[in-house]
């Protein structure tokens, strides 16, 4: 008996040794996460827009503003040199023409001061439908919990106003291509899920609407 006891002990470090090594040959090539940094340097994290096609030209119809709007107008202008611009669009009074001011996006009781435009032009039922596409159809495609922290800067040259059945503006959107934001005016809608190259596809689209003011890259980018 205490020749089997001494055989036992004399087994029992080689019994150990042999469970860690099926441990470690178990978890061997398992990769733990990176820390310390906001995004993947990974490229398929930034380029990954992808067309899902999940809402048909139909439903897309459906979704508010573009249910409401008998007429939306794309638009462009330059932003007044005297304009407070903030983070906090509730802070920007746009019915107000402030003083040395030629051009900007003004609406005061429902109507548009289209002088103080630079372009504009009534979008037809297949160039809504493209547009609500872009919005509503692409999306990342690689889903991953990474935040898009976006930029500080709003500085919009470019919106989509709608008009109801009597002809009044009832909300709008303005979009910012260079600082990759954009804001309405009721915050009830935007561009739909963000995805890297979707501020892109949308600046594509209003020059190929025949838009400059806003659509131009420049020479530094």
């Amino acid at each position: 008996m205490k020749n089997l006891l001494i055989i036992i002990i004399a087994l029992l470090p080689a019994y150990f040794a042999a469970g860690q090594t099926k441990a470690k040959k178990k978890h061997k090539g398992y990769k733990y996460p990176a820390i310390g940094r906001s995004l993947p340097d990974n490229k398929r994290y930034y380029d990954d827009c992808k067309f899902i096609n999940k809402y048909t030209v139909a439903q897309r119809r459906k979704f508010y503003p573009y249910s409401k709007a008998t007429k939306i107008l794309a638009v462009s202008y330059e932003m007044p040199i005297n304009l407070p611009v903030t983070i906090d669009s509730a802070d920007v009074d746009t019915s107000i023409r402030y003083e040395d001011t030629r051009t900007g996006l003004f609406v005061k009781n429902g109507k548009l001061d289209h002088t103080a435009l630079r372009e504009e032009k009534v979008l037809t039922q297949s160039q809504i439908d493209s547009l609500t596409s872009i919005f509503y159809n692409y999306r990342t495609r690689v889903i991953h919990n990474y935040a898009f922290l976006g930029h500080s800067c709003f500085n919009p040259r470019n919106a989509l106003v709608f008009f109801d059945k009597n002809g009044k503006v009832f909300d709008y959107l303005q979009i910012c291509f260079e600082c990759l934001q954009d804001r309405s005016q009721s915050e009830k809608f935007g561009t739909g899920a963000y995805c890297n190259q979707k501020y892109e596809m949308l600046r594509r689209y209003f020059a190929e609407l025949g838009f400059k003011t806003g659509t131009q890259i420049r020479k530094s980018e």
